[in-house]
């Protein structure tokens, strides 16, 4: 076959055993179709590997990494002072001791252990396989925490944290990060004693935030007064009046004492204290104290509680009747007195009154010029109402008979009487107006003798009592009859009278 012939027949196509001729477009074999297909490969993991990008062939391959990049991360070794990760991409990170959390650390075994899956941050990246990147789990830290505290700020959600220590100005508290509370925002009261609160776990609220600076300011107290607030709704929508409660005393002032009933503060005034009279409130409460108390009175638009304890106590009125009786003797102190008498304070709880006119037999202005506070005393029960509470008492009938002189008579005064009724039946109206002005009148009837006798006496002498009339003339004044009384108010006929005296007195000149 010719040269000719045989080019002619290699260049014609030949038909395949299925009877179809090739196409004119196969891809060539041999070494520059191989060549083609590695070019290709070649540029896509190129592509992929500089992009980072998954679901290819190339994602456990090494790559470079970037500055500030968050990865998840496995520990795989600790040692003292640094600690070693697996960043899954056949490379190995490196944490130092100061990059693994927000406070001091001693040991890195004390932060982490092999096998905790950790979030890191690319402090420094690496280029080749060889060098180990740095990471900061604490970088990483932060940045949780700080997004977590944004987010509260915005929601305005109370936090939980820790008091690291005391600075100039106030405190400062572990939130993630450290955070700052003014000594203005630390509890509800006036104590400037920071110092107490140090090691202590607080509530807070985020009163602001300084995102450049990565600083973080709270209140202590805005936390308690919303927790406070939020009790109180609950106390007022719950509490009604009868309703028993234990409560804790806050405040002791002199009008009463305010108690915490469960979030919202109550006045306990002293008059509600016990059943006896209360001077001080401390003697009886101290602050702290955990009592019991009846709600009295509720209002909760002004949000306004009244309390009292001696409902809870018992009434100690309701053994006087088993242990007293009218005419009883006692022997107690007094415990007060006031400018109508003077009080006495029995075994039981409750007070007795012994009124001014029955502290002594003298006629005295004040309890004080009787008796004296804190001293011991006889004294007679003259009245007795357990169920009005009233028990009135006597020291005045308690003493012997010779020493019961009149109530209105003052040591070394003279008793003055009125004069004994005359023959024809009583006085004159000028003796008896005589006797009602405290004037000594002479005997109606007897001779002259007698008569001016008993005038020169008085004249001389001064007023003199009589043995056979120890009347007072207190005590005989409102015996007088209608006829006096008339006489006392009307002037001519006071004149009458001492017209008619004179007369009578005339012959004994």
């Amino acid at each position: 076959m010719s040269e000719e012939k045989l080019a002619s027949e290699m260049s014609e196509p030949v038909a395949t055993p299925t009877g179809e001729t090739p196409s004119a477009e196969t891809k060539p074999e041999g070494p520059a179709a191989q060549a083609s297909s590695d070019q290709d490969e070649f540029e896509k993991a190129l592509e992929a590997f500089e992009s980072g990008e998954s679901g290819t062939a190339y994602d456990d391959t090494f790559r470079p990494l970037k500055k500030g990049e968050t990865l998840r991360a496995t520990v795989i070794h600790v040692d003292e002072d640094r600690a070693y990760v697996d960043l899954g991409m056949k490379q190995e990170g490196e944490i130092p001791k100061n990059e693994l959390a927000l406070g001091d650390v001693q040991n890195a075994n004390d932060v982490v252990k092999v096998g905790d899956e950790i979030s890191v941050v690319v402090l420094k990246a690496s280029r080749s396989a060889e060098q180990r990147p740095i990471v900061s789990k604490k970088a990483a830290d932060f940045q949780r925490v700080w997004e977590r505290l944004l987010e509260d700020y915005r929601e305005g959600r109370t936090i939980t944290a820790v008091v690291l220590e005391r600075v100039k100005g106030g405190l400062l508290a572990d939130v993630g990060v450290r955070g700052f509370v003014p000594g203005s925002h630390v509890g509800t009261g006036k104590s400037k004693n920071l110092d107490k609160y140090v090691g202590s776990t607080l509530k807070f609220k985020i009163i602001e935030v300084d995102e450049e600076r990565r600083k973080v300011v709270l209140s202590n107290r805005l936390a308690l007064e919303e927790e406070r607030a939020q009790k109180r709704k609950e106390v007022f929508s719950k509490l009604k009046a009868g309703d028993r409660v234990q409560g804790v005393v806050r405040r002791v002032t002199d009008y009463g004492v305010f108690v915490d009933v469960g979030g919202a503060d109550g006045l306990l005034h002293v008059s509600e204290l016990d059943w006896y009279r209360v001077d001080d409130p401390h003697e009886v409460v101290k602050k702290g104290q955990k009592i019991e108390v009846m709600v009295l009175k509720i209002d909760p638009e002004s949000e306004r509680i009244s309390l009292g304890r001696r409902q809870v106590l018992p009434d100690p009125w309701k053994e006087i009747p088993e242990r007293y009786s009218r005419d009883q003797i006692l022997k107690l102190p007094i415990s007060r007195t006031v400018q109508s008498g003077a009080f006495v304070k029995l075994p039981e709880g409750v007070e007795a009154f012994i009124p001014l006119s029955e502290l002594s037999p003298q006629r005295i202005k004040r309890p004080e010029d009787a008796v004296e506070v804190g001293q011991e005393y006889e004294m007679k029960i003259v009245d007795l109402r357990p169920e009005e509470r009233r028990m009135v008492l006597s020291i005045r009938q308690c003493l012997p008979q010779e020493e019961r002189r009149p109530r209105h008579t003052k040591p070394g005064e003279v008793h003055r009487t009125m004069a004994p009724p005359s023959a024809t039946g009583g006085g004159t109206i000028g003796e008896r107006l005589g006797a009602l002005k405290g004037l000594l009148v002479s005997q109606v009837g007897g001779d002259e003798e007698g008569a001016e006798g008993s005038s020169e006496k008085t004249e001389s002498d001064g007023p003199v009592a009589s043995a056979d009339a120890p009347t007072t003339v207190e005590e005989t004044a409102p015996e007088a009859s209608g006829e006096t009384q008339d006489a006392e108010a009307t002037t001519e006929s006071a004149e009458t009278a001492e017209a008619t005296e004179g007369a009578d007195q005339k012959p004994a000149e």
